[in-house]
């Protein structure tokens, strides 16, 4: 676990049960810590309420990366099942459509997962909270309008078929944010011309934390909470560029005039500290050499000389 946290700025890793959403995770620990309105909390990356598995949650000055969190590669453990289509892409969705004569040959099957592109154009489901005109799309769907939204480049970093028993198919895949693993599985089984929705649907990775680091959820009290604080630097593996004392005043007052190639030579993401090593933000810097996308935290947590 990381130095960089404190009693009200850390990250927890909670194994969300099924059957919950993302929210009800917030209000459980609301409950469980005592908190009030003035305690920032917030979810990094939400889970559907049929999904289980790694939800983060932030505390605090933490909570300023929950954008951020979705922009995070994660790894699913997933089982469709071959047959049923619903309206939803998953077992909480009402059947729109069957299929009993599917001929299922895992040898094709196989195939078509290993040959699946790494990059693809996906269609947000109707049942998601991509926005249109300002609404979630599972709002639009619940009153019946379906839209159907540009399609969105997804990166597969991954896709591992597992094993098929009858109709169920078991894989693992690692994909770039914003991928919507039920319509991914959908696309797949069109490649050998079936349907099918999930079943089940297990975060099992993000960023640097896996399942096994994770606290469930009903086991998270106040007397127990410090040995589970995670700092941001135990869940993104970014680079550290270290600045100088009169450098982090210059950072710390929004000004950025000085040469940050001193500190690094390529383009990424990157944490901001100071020279005791306390971090002041997290930024991109882009081919140029110039930060977009700076979160702030600790800037004024020093006189500076």
């Amino acid at each position: 676990m990381n130095k960089n946290h404190n009693s009200e700025n850390f990250i927890l890793a909670v194994n969300k049960p099924v059957g919950i959403t993302s929210f009800d995770v917030i209000r459980k620990l609301k409950k469980q810590l005592n908190l009030n309105k003035k305690n920032k909390i917030g979810h990094l990356g939400t889970l559907d309420p049929f999904a289980s598995g790694i939800l983060l949650i932030a505390f605090g000055n933490n909570c300023k990366l929950m954008s951020f969190g979705e922009q995070v590669s994660k790894t699913y453990k997933a089982i469709g099942t071959v047959g049923i289509k619903t309206d939803s892409g998953d077992l909480d969705g009402e059947v729109i459509q069957t299929n009993e004569n599917i001929k299922i040959n895992s040898g094709v099957i196989k195939n078509c997962f290993n040959d699946f592109p790494k990059k693809y154009s996906q269609i947000p489901p109707f049942y998601s909270a991509v926005k249109h005109e300002g609404k979630p799309l599972y709002k639009w769907a619940r009153e019946g309008i379906f839209i159907t939204k540009e399609p969105v480049v997804r990166t597969i970093h991954s896709l591992d078929f597992i094993s098929i028993i009858e109709s169920n198919i078991t894989f693992l895949t690692s994909v770039s944010s914003g991928t919507y693993i039920r319509t991914l599985f959908e696309d797949i089984c069109n490649k050998f011309e079936a349907i099918g929705h999930l079943i089940s649907l297990v975060r099992v990775n993000i960023g640097k934390i896996s399942l096994e680091q994770t606290i469930e959820l009903d086991q998270i009290t106040t007397d127990n909470i410090d040995d589970f604080k995670l700092s941001m630097e135990d869940i993104f593996d970014f680079e550290s560029i270290n600045l100088s004392d009169d450098d982090s005043l210059l950072f710390s007052l929004g000004r950025s005039n000085f040469d940050i190639k001193k500190y690094c030579n390529k383009e990424g993401h990157y944490w901001i500290k100071d020279i005791s090593n306390i971090i002041l933000a997290k930024v991109t810097i882009d081919s140029n050499y110039v930060m977009t996308q700076r979160i702030t935290f600790n800037l004024f947590h020093k006189t500076f000389a």
